[in-house]
C-alpha cells in the first residue's frame, strides 16, 4: 500500500509539475470569511507559499489584495492586504514563475503538520455541500477542549475565638471548539462555594453559592455567529454579562450585532427573567500595517419587568495605530429615567472610562486613566480587609503610572490617583510607589520593596511592604515571603492603629496539569492576631 500511495504522489506531483510550467497563474475561490482572515480553497497549493500575495483582475490588471498567514495542501489562510470586501465564490489569482523543469517533492506523512491541515481544511469547505459523510468525519477539525478544574478551601480565626468553619469553593473554566458534529463551540466558568456545617443556606438558595460567569455555546457559519447562553460581549464588553441571545453579522470591515435576553440578578447573580434586556449595536474595524482602530456604537434598554427602567447609548473605542500606543474608552449616555415616577428623556453620562498605554521604549511604560464607572461589586472575593479598602478607593478618578527598567534585573514604579467625592466630602488621594529586584546575587531571588499612601475623607494611611520570591527545582516549586506594615490615622478621632501582616507562600507543580498552593497570612491588629489560611488544588484541562 505504501508503494502505491508514493507511486501516486510522484504522479500527481509529476502532474501538476507539468501544468504549472505550462501556465503562470493558479486560480482559487473565497470559501470561507471570519472577522481576521480569509479562507480561499486551490485544487493544489504546492506552489504556494506563506508570504505570498494573491491578487485579483480589476480592467485586466493583478492588484495584490491578500497574503497567505497559513497554508494546507489545498486551503490557504490569508490576511486582507487592501480595503476590498470579499464574497463567498469569488475567484482570486496566484501568480507563479514559468518553470522550464520542476524537480518533483514526494510528499510523505512526515512533511504535514496533520492537525494544522485539517483545521485550515475544514474552514475553507464550511460553505460547500457535504454529502460525503465518510470524507466528512476524515476532514472534520479533531475537538479542542481546554481548561482547569479547581478545589480551595480558607478559613480564619483569632487568638481569643476558634477557628471559623473552612469555606469551600469549587471552580470549572472550560472551553471547546468544534465539539459536535454542528461544530459548535462552548465556553464556561462556573464556581461553587459553601461553608462546612452551613448547608441549609445552598438549601435555601443554591445560588447563594453557585455563581455563573459564563456559560454558553457558540455558532458560525458564513458572515452569521450566534451566542446563546450566558455570555459577555467583547464588542460590548462594559454592559456586563448577558443571559439570552447574541447574533451578530460580518460584512467587511462592518459588523452588526443585536441581544434580547436578561440581566444577572443584583444580589447573587442568578438567572432573573423579571430584568430584560435588550439592544443592537454596529461595530468598524480599520486595519493596517501598524496596528488596527475598532469603534462600536449601539442602544440598549433595560427593563424590570414591562417597565422600562433604563435606555442608553452605549460607545466603546480601541486603538493601536499608532505604535507602542493602545488606546480604549468607553461611555454610556442615558435617554431615559423615571424620577417620582415620571418618565424624563434627557440626555446623562452616566459612565465613562478612558485609557492610555504608551510604551515609550523597552525601559519605560506610561499609563494614565480615568474612571468614573460604577465600583465593582465582589460576588466571591478572598482579600483582606486593606486590599479591598485600596480596590474600593482607588478604582475611580484619575489614574498616573509611570514604570521605569534602569537596569537588566530592576523595576521600579510608580502611580497615582485622585478622585473627588460626592456630597462635597473632598478628594481621595493615592500614592504607590516600588522597586524590584528579579535577581538578588548569591541567593538568586527577587525582592520588592513598596510604600502606599492613601488618604480619604475619613482616614489616611501609610503602607510599608516587601516581598520575596524565590523558586526550587527548575521552578517546580515556588515560595514567597511578605510583610506590610499599616498605620491608620482616622481624621476624626485622630485616633492612631497600627497593623502588622506577615504571609508566606507555596506552589507546587506536581505534574505538568496539576499544581498545589498553601498560603497562611497572620495579622497583629493591637492586642488581636488575626490568621487567614487558604489551600488550592488545581488541575488543568487538555484535549
Amino acid at each position: 500500500m505504501k508503494v502505491i500511495k508514493y507511486a501516486l504522489s510522484f504522479l500527481f506531483i509529476v502532474t501538476t509539475s507539468f501544468v504549472f510550467s505550462q501556465t503562470n497563474a493558479i486560480t482559487g475561490k473565497v470559501s470561507y470569511i471570519s472577522s481576521k482572515n480569509i479562507y480561499v480553497k486551490f485544487e493544489s497549493t504546492r506552489d504556494i507559499n506563506v508570504g505570498d500575495s494573491l491578487y485579483i483582475l480589476k480592467n485586466s490588471d493583478k492588484i495584490p489584495v491578500l497574503q497567505v498567514a497559513q497554508k494546507s495542501s489545498i486551503s490557504c489562510v490569508c490576511t486582507a492586504l487592501s480595503e476590498d470586501s470579499f464574497t463567498i465564490g469569488q475567484e482570486v489569482i496566484f501568480k507563479t514563475l514559468t518553470v522550464e523543469k520542476e524537480v518533483p517533492e514526494i510528499i510523505t506523512d512526515k512533511n504535514i503538520n496533520k492537525t494544522q491541515e485539517a483545521e485550515i481544511d475544514n474552514l475553507a469547505k464550511a460553505t460547500e455541500k457535504k454529502t460525503d459523510k465518510k470524507k466528512l468525519k476524515k476532514k472534520k477539525v479533531a475537538a479542542k477542549i481546554k481548561g482547569r478544574l479547581s478545589a480551595s478551601a480558607y478559613t480564619n480565626f483569632t487568638s481569643d475565638e476558634p477557628i471559623d468553619d473552612p469555606k469551600m469553593r469549587y471552580t470549572l473554566s472550560l472551553s471547546g471548539d468544534a465539539v459536535s458534529a454542528a461544530d459548535l463551540n462552548f465556553s464556561s466558568y462556573i464556581s461553587f462555594r459553601h461553608k462546612i456545617n452551613h448547608w441549609a443556606d445552598i438549601q435555601d438558595n443554591v445560588f447563594s453559592g453557585l455563581k455563573i460567569y459564563d456559560l454558553a455555546v457558540n455558532k458560525s457559519f458564513s458572515n452569521f455567529e450566534f451566542t446563546i447562553g450566558r455570555k459577555i460581549n467583547r464588542t460590548v464588553s462594559n454592559i456586563g454579562a448577558i443571559d439570552g441571545l447574541q447574533i451578530s453579522y460580518s460584512a467587511g470591515d462592518l459588523s452588526f450585532g443585536a441581544i434580547i435576553g436578561t440581566r444577572p440578578d443584583h444580589s447573587d447573580y442568578s438567572i432573573n427573567f423579571n430584568l430584560p434586556e435588550a439592544g443592537l449595536y454596529v461595530a468598524h474595524t480599520y486595519k493596517s500595517n501598524t496596528g488596527s482602530l475598532n469603534n462600536t456604537l449601539g442602544i440598549f434598554e433595560q427593563r424590570v419587568g414591562s417597565a422600562t427602567d433604563r435606555r442608553y447609548l452605549y460607545f466603546q473605542h480601541s486603538n493601536t495605530l499608532v505604535k507602542k500606543l493602545y488606546l480604549f474608552g468607553s461611555f454610556q449616555l442615558d435617554l431615559y429615567e423615571l424620577i417620582d415616577e415620571v418618565p424624563q428623556n434627557d440626555l446623562r453620562l452616566t459612565s465613562l472610562y478612558l485609557s492610555a498605554r504608551y510604551r515609550i521604549s523597552k525601559k519605560i511604560d506610561l499609563f494614565a486613566s480615568y474612571d468614573t464607572r460604577k465600583n465593582v461589586v465582589y460576588y466571591e472575593t478572598y482579600k483582606n480587609s486593606l486590599d479591598q479598602l485600596i480596590d474600593q478607593a482607588t478604582r475611580q478618578g484619575l489614574r498616573l503610572r509611570l514604570i521605569l527598567r534602569p537596569l537588566k534585573y530592576v523595576t521600579t514604579g510608580i502611580s497615582g490617583t485622585y478622585r473627588m467625592e460626592n456630597g462635597g466630602l473632598g478628594a481621595t488621594k493615592n500614592l504607590h510607589g516600588y522597586i524590584n529586584y528579579a535577581r538578588v546575587p548569591v541567593l538568586k531571588m527577587s525582592t520588592a520593596l513598596s510604600y502606599t499612601f492613601l488618604d480619604t475623607y475619613y482616614l489616611n494611611s501609610h503602607i510599608f511592604g516587601i516581598r520575596m520570591n524565590k523558586d526550587f527545582y527548575r521552578g517546580k516549586i515556588g515560595t514567597s515571603l511578605n510583610y506590610r506594615y499599616v498605620n491608620y490615622i482616622y481624621d476624626v478621632s485622630q485616633n492612631q492603629l497600627r497593623q502588622h501582616i506577615a504571609g508566606i507562600n507555596l506552589n507546587w507543580r506536581i505534574f505538568n496539569q496539576l499544581s498545589l498552593s498553601l498560603s497562611h497570612e497572620i495579622s497583629f491588629t493591637g492586642d488581636k492576631i488575626y490568621h487567614r489560611s487558604y489551600f488550592k488544588l488545581i488541575k488543568r484541562i487538555k484535549h
